[in-house]
């Protein structure tokens, strides 16, 4: 392959200097650049409701979005990792308007953002995820500029010696598209190349393909029968010699059960909505990044009893949160990872509430059947507004009927397992789970 021409930028840039940049294009950034992430945009909007202008001399720079790790022996920073870009989408615009240039992150933004670049001239770039360590290389000087408090996330200056990165939104407002794809960066004195993906994530977001495993979720009311079915699956697919791990929402880690008890505890009736919701991400983000997405990394086919579409449909649709709120709030939780295929169980709703509290209902379940009704409906709507991922299957008067649906709403993700017939044993269809007749203690 022949090599592609690198862009090499002294910092600080004019936008007048990047209108010549084009989509995809490699560079490498020289000079000082502006460390600055969540907790540090909230400050900077805050100043600049007070004085209308950017603080600490910050019009016309380029803002890093990253925290970097404290100086190791003989260098002056550690790792600099870039953290997902779309979570500073609620700011860029603003930022842009009142001086910021350029900034760098990882992965696609939000169309607000493209039309921000379009109307300044302003420019996103991506840097290289998974290669915190040789970006911390590139870095010459570290100075606090401000917010000691926030620890890594504080304001900091950096000097950078030829950073690689790549134009993922020009000054024009063309865009890479949030759909993952594959491009190259050069490395300088690392490997000649390293492979970046275009996703949202330090996690592989791409497709159920090659060598990474099939990420499937099955979502539904209570009581429908999500984790039979799951088990069910399993088997089947482990008869195929497909490695599969089962897992649940909440829950899964130590720090996710933690969590799931304070979330289904009967006793916890002062959970505010908000609170509830944050305290579903935070179990989704260790889950995910602790247990899915290794599993996945190594060709694992992961069976999640709940995932994102749960908080869509229990805390959007059913509880009333806004659903702009809940799809950013689960990017965060989820890192970006969506799922291959998603199987919603669809039952009767006051057969499928009976069944969930028959031995003592939990917080969740104790809300009644008006919610839950709503928590249905959501789930549809869910289902329409994203048919080709998510699978809507009623349950059957029999498992086995339903554990057939499902694999049918599947199987195009496993050709191994189209070859041969499987049956559904007794021992297997009649297993009740301990995890069926957990209750958080009363």
């Amino acid at each position: 392959m022949a090599d592609t021409e690198v862009i090499d930028i002294t910092l600080p840039v004019t936008r007048a200097e990047l209108a010549a940049l084009k989509l995809g294009d490699q560079v490498r950034l020289f000079g000082p650049v502006y460390t600055m992430r969540d907790a540090g945009h909230l400050r900077v909007l805050e100043q600049l409701e007070q004085q209308s202008e950017l603080p600490y001399n910050l019009a016309g720079q380029t803002l890093f979005y990253a925290g970097p790790a404290p100086a190791t022996a003989g260098f002056p920073s550690g790792a600099v990792g870039p953290t997902t870009a779309s979570r500073m989408d609620f700011a860029a615009p603003r930022l842009f308007k009142v001086g910021i240039v350029a900034v760098i992150g990882k992965g696609a933004r939000s169309d607000e953002v493209a039309q921000a670049c379009r109307e300044t001239g302003s420019v996103c770039f991506s840097a290289v995820g998974g290669a915190a360590a040789f970006l911390g290389s590139k870095v010459m000087a570290s100075e606090l500029i401000a917010w000691e408090d926030l620890g890594t996330e504080a304001l900091r200056k950096l000097e950078l010696n030829g950073l690689p990165v790549f134009v993922t939104v020009d000054s024009k407002g063309n865009q890479m598209g949030s759909a993952p794809n594959v491009t190259k960066v050069a490395m300088g004195s690392a490997p000649n190349v390293t492979t970046v993906e275009m996703g949202e994530s330090l996690i592989d977001t791409t497709p159920a393909t090659g060598n990474r495993g099939a990420f499937i979720t099955f979502e539904g009311g209570e009581g429908v029968g999500k984790s039979t079915q799951i088990r069910l699956l399993s088997a089947r697919l482990e008869a195929a010699g497909i490695e599969v791990l089962c897992l649940r929402e909440p829950g899964g880690t130590a720090i996710g059960e933690s969590i799931r008890s304070i979330l289904l505890d009967p006793k916890n009736t002062r959970l505010t909505s908000m609170s509830e919701l944050l305290l579903y991400e935070a179990s989704r983000a260790q889950l995910t990044e602790e247990v899915i997405a290794p599993a996945l990394k190594r060709g694992v086919t992961v069976l999640c009893d709940r995932y994102i579409d749960s908080t869509t449909a229990y805390q959007g649709y059913a509880r009333g949160l806004d659903l702009d709120l809940i799809a950013r709030a689960n990017h965060l939780g989820s890192n970006g990872l969506v799922p291959d295929r998603t199987i919603v169980l669809e039952l009767d709703v006051n057969l499928s509430l009976g069944k969930a509290i028959k031995d003592g209902a939990d917080r969740l379940e104790s809300e009644g059947l008006e919610f839950h009704t709503l928590v249905h409906q959501g789930f549809a709507q869910i289902a329409i507004k994203e048919p080709e991922r998510v699978r809507r299957v009623q349950c059957q008067d029999l498992k086995q009927d339903t554990a057939q649906a499902v694999f049918d709403q599947v199987v195009d993700l496993f050709p191994q397992a189209r070859q041969g017939g499987f049956t559904y044993t007794p021992e297997l269809l009649h297993r009740r789970d301990a995890a069926d007749r957990e209750k958080p203690a009363e």
